[in-house]
């Protein structure tokens, strides 16, 4: 890979295919988009619920919330997952001890973190329009 791609460009590769499901939660991007997971689940209520719509005669179906996950509402319903991969692994970065790219400068760092951004969207098919971009920031 080298003379194909800058050593940065190939860390940025590495880090972002380390944190790209990071603190997953699970679930779906819509899902947590259309449910507001703040309520706990009574499992006799869940039952009904399934056995009603495989019947197809539930009125209740699946019913969303106003607001949503609170990671939907933090991300305003936008590449929730994604968003959410990536903020706790550069939290991360900031706890003592754990800023692997500490001997990057400002620039390279802020290129490292354009391009993790954008590899983790491509990788979690997070819905960004222009994501097919990234490849125009490789040579």
């Amino acid at each position: 890979m080298q003379g194909v791609f800058s050593d940065l460009e190939i860390l940025s590769v590495l880090f972002a295919s380390a944190i790209h499901d990071a603190n997953h939660p699970g679930l779906t991007n819509q899902y947590l988009v259309n449910t507001d997971l703040a309520y706990t689940v009574d499992l006799t209520m869940l039952a009904k619920i399934s056995t009603e719509l495989r019947r197809g005669d539930s009125e209740l179906g699946v019913a969303a919330s106003a607001g949503g996950h609170k990671l939907a509402l933090l991300y305003n319903d936008i590449s929730v997952l994604e968003n959410h991969h990536l903020s706790v692994a550069f939290k991360l970065l900031t706890e003592s001890g754990c800023d692997i790219f500490a001997s990057l400068g400002t620039k390279p760092r802020q290129s490292l973190r354009r391009l993790v951004i954008e590899l983790v969207s491509v990788l979690g098919g997070g819905g960004r329009k222009n994501s097919f971009i990234y490849t125009s920031t490789f040579r």
